[in-house]
This record gives C-alpha cells, structure tokens and sequence, in this order.
C-alpha cells in the first residue's frame, strides 16, 4: 500500500510504498532527510 507523508521542515508532500503492518512507521523526506509525518485519511 502507499502512504502519504508530509516533511516537518520544508513542507514536500510524498507518498511511501510498505505494507500495512508497517503503515505507522517513520518516514524521513527524500529531499532533506527530515522527519515526515503521515497524513492517512479514512
């Protein structure tokens, strides 16, 4: 499945491909390497 992330600092809005077990784990920005937080909407 694929997730959607957003990075705390500069705001990149990116999609993660994992497998639901893992749907809450960290990701961290492609761009800068910064933390990012998921956005899931139900």
């Amino acid at each position: 499945m694929r997730y959607p992330f957003r990075c705390a600092a500069c705001g990149l809005e990116f999609e993660v491909s994992r497998p639901a077990r893992d749907s809450a784990a960290e990701a961290s920005c492609p761009t800068d390497g910064a933390a990012a937080t998921g956005h899931h909407s139900h």
